[in-house]
C-alpha cells in the first residue's frame, strides 16, 4: 500500500469473543491508527474492554452504540453518519463480526464509497479483501493477519486480569524441563515404575520418606533424580522427597511441564505468539481461574490441561474431567481450542464425549507423539478428538 493513501481510520465490529475486530491495528501493513467500533447494546461491556486494549497500544478508539442490529434503516443512517464525520485519515473497513444486515449495509456502502473492505477468516486468521485497497501493488485476495495478541490482551478483551504465570516462553526453568522430559520417557517406557513413585509420593512420614519399596529396576531408573537432588535414598530401596515441591513436580506436575517445554520448541517454528504455565486470571467479579498450559496462535486462544493421574475408580479419564475442560474453554467469551493430555486411556464413551465437544485428546502411549499432535494442532492437522 502506498503510504500517502493508505486508509488509517477502521470500522470494525464487536463480535461476543475473538479479537478480529482489533487484530489488523496491530499489524502495520494496515496502518491503521485509530478505530471506531461499532457494537451492540449487549456488548458494550466488551467494547469497551477491545478499546482500552487499543488506547493501551498508542492508538486511537472510540465505541459507538448500534441503534440496532437489525433493522437496516436505522442502521443506514447511523453508518451514514459515521462515514460523514470528518476525520484526517482514510477509512477501512473490517466486516468481521457484523451479522447479515450490517455486512450488507457496510458493503453497500463501502461500494458507493469506493472504502477499502476486507473479512477476517475466523481458522486461518487471513484477511479475504472484498473492495481491495486502490494502492495496493501486490494484488493479492488475502493478507495473513500479524500474530500480535498477546494472552494478557486477548484475556482483557474478555474481561480477566491476568495475575500470575509460573512459566513463559522468556522464562523458563531449563533445569526441571530436562527433568520432566526424562519423567516423560519414563511414563512411556516404564509405566510401573512411575506408579511405584506416585505410590510413594502418597505414603509418607513428616520427614518426606515414603513407606514404598522399590525393585532393582526402579532404583536404576529413579538414580537420575536422586543426582538431580530431587530424592535421597533411604533403608537402600525406599525413597525421601528432598521437599514438598519436589514430592508435587514427581508425581505429577511433571507433565504440565512437560507440554509446555514441548510448545515452547514448536513456538521457535510455529505462529506461537505467546504461552504461559500455570496461569491465574480473576473476572471483575473476583472469581479466579486457572490453567495449566496456554497460548496464543493466529490470533486464538489454546487450552491445555494436564492430568497425570485417573480419577478414583476402575478405568478412563472421567467424564467430569471433559466437562469441566469444555466449560472452561467456552466460559466469559474466552472461545478457546481445549486439548486434555492424560497419562490414562479414555473409555470408548470418553473419547466419543471428547470428539463432540471438540476438546482434542492425547492419552497413555500418545505422550510419544506429543510434537507432532500439537503441531497438527495448532496447523489445523486432524479433527479434534481424534489420532488417541
Amino acid at each position: 500500500m502506498d503510504d500517502h493513501i493508505r486508509p488509517h481510520h477502521m470500522i470494525a465490529i464487536v463480535a461476543e469473543n475473538g479479537v478480529d475486530a482489533i487484530s489488523p491495528a496491530f499489524d502495520q501493513r494496515f496502518g491503521v491508527r485509530r478505530i471506531t467500533l461499532l457494537s451492540p447494546q449487549p456488548l458494550l461491556p466488551r467494547a469497551r474492554d477491545l478499546a482500552a486494549i487499543v488506547r493501551n497500544a498508542g492508538k486511537g478508539c472510540e465505541v459507538d452504540g448500534l441503534l440496532s442490529a437489525w433493522r437496516p434503516q436505522a442502521l443506514l443512517g447511523q453508518l451514514q453518519a459515521v462515514l460523514q464525520q470528518r476525520h484526517d485519515e482514510p477509512w477501512l473497513i473490517n466486516l468481521s463480526g457484523a451479522n447479515p444486515a450490517l455486512a450488507a449495509l457496510l458493503y453497500q456502502l463501502a461500494s458507493q464509497q469506493q472504502i477499502p473492505a476486507f473479512v477476517i477468516e475466523p481458522e486461518t486468521d487471513k484477511a479475504v479483501w472484498l473492495i481491495r485497497p486502490p494502492s495496493d501493488p501486490s494484488r493479492a485476495e488475502t493478507v495473513e493477519v500479524a500474530d500480535q495478541i498477546g494472552l494478557r490482551q486477548y484475556f482483557a478483551s474478555c474481561g480477566y486480569e491476568l495475575l500470575h504465570a509460573s512459566a513463559t516462553l522468556k522464562q523458563r526453568n531449563f533445569r526441571a524441563e530436562r527433568t520432566a522430559k526424562f519423567l516423560a520417557d519414563i511414563a512411556l517406557h516404564q509405566p510401573r515404575t512411575l506408579q511405584h513413585l506416585n505410590r510413594a509420593g502418597a505414603e509418607l512420614d513428616p520427614q518426606l520418606r515414603s513407606f514404598v519399596h522399590f525393585d532393582a529396576d526402579d532404583l536404576r531408573s529413579l538414580d537420575f533424580l536422586v543426582e538431580l537432588g530431587f530424592l535421597h535414598w533411604h533403608h537402600h530401596d525406599r525413597v525421601q522427597f528432598s521437599s514438598g515441591e519436589a514430592r508435587n513436580f514427581l508425581c505429577g506436575g511433571w507433565l504440565e511441564l512437560y507440554v509446555f517445554a514441548t510448545l515452547a520448541e514448536l513456538a521457535q517454528t510455529l505462529p506461537v505468539q505467546d504461552a504461559a504455565m500455570g496461569l491465574t486470571v480473576r473476572t471483575r467479579q473476583q472469581a479466579a481461574s486457572e490453567f495449566d498450559v496456554v497460548f496464543m496462535a493466529n490470533n486464538h486462544l489454546y487450552l491445555i490441561e494436564c492430568k497425570s493421574r485417573a480419577p478414583r475408580r476402575n478405568n478412563g479419564i472421567g467424564m467430569d474431567t471433559l466437562f469441566k475442560l469444555g466449560s472452561l474453554a467456552d466460559q466469559q467469551g474466552l472461545n478457546s481450542h481445549a486439548m486434555l493430555v492424560t497419562l490414562t486411556p479414555p473409555t470408548p464413551a470418553e473419547a466419543q464425549r471428547a470428539r463432540s465437544q471438540q476438546i482434542e485428546l492425547i492419552a497413555g502411549k500418545g505422550l510419544g507423539e506429543l510434537g507432532e499432535r500439537l503441531h497438527d494442532w495448532i496447523c489445523g492437522g486432524p479433527a479434534a478428538g481424534s489420532g488417541i
